[in-house]
């Protein structure tokens, strides 16, 4: 009997060959979920140890800073040390924080005005001069007291010692920066601020 097939046998389907493959899109793989959040958490890593929030406990800044501001620093010491990012940005008007050369547990905030090679002398009625020109880093509040301290032993005229800082307070009354303090060595700031609220 040609021709006539069984009801259970069925013709079969040609095999496939690579020009009728079935050809239907593959979505992309993606980034497993623990990759995300390890990204995540590296960032936060990198930020926070880069970045730190600190709050002006004092009068020494004002009227740049009043007590109880918030300021966003960014750290010379870590990551931006690493990139050589923080000590790139600590210059002249820059206003920076740094370990108390006498060993306080509070870091200190002041304006860098002078950085090493550079001549500071105070002329009377308090007018900062560096490098013999009167200085535009200076914001000031009060009139200036006459030099003292640290200062006033060396004699007018300080040259400041390569590798460090000359700072003070834009509240000229306040007495804790390097008129009392000295020359401040590059490795004691640990940041520059950046922004405040």
């Amino acid at each position: 009997m040609a021709g006539l097939r069984s009801p259970r046998s069925r013709p079969r389907p040609p095999a496939p060959t690579d020009a009728t493959e079935d050809r239907s899109p593959v979505a992309p793989a993606r980034p497993s979920f623990t990759w995300r959040w390890l990204a995540v958490l590296i960032a936060i890593g990198v930020l926070g140890s880069s970045v730190q929030l600190l709050r002006v406990d004092g009068q020494s800044m004002e009227h740049t800073y009043r007590h109880g501001d918030i300021l966003v620093v960014l750290r010379t010491r870590g990551i931006g040390r690493l990139f050589g990012i923080g000590t790139r940005l600590v210059t002249r008007g820059r206003v920076v924080v740094f370990a108390d050369p006498y060993g306080g547990r509070v870091p200190l905030v002041k304006r860098v005005v002078a950085v090493g090679g550079d001549t500071v002398k105070i002329e009377q009625g308090g007018v900062l001069f560096v490098g013999g020109r009167p200085s535009e880093a200076v914001r000031t509040i009060k009139p200036w007291p006459e030099p003292w301290g640290w200062f006033a032993r060396k004699g007018n005229g300080v040259e400041v010692p390569p590798d460090a800082y000359f700072v003070l307070s834009d509240n000229r009354s306040a007495y804790s920066d390097s008129r009392y303090l000295g020359s401040i060595p590059a490795g004691l700031i640990t940041g520059v601020v950046v922004a405040s609220w």
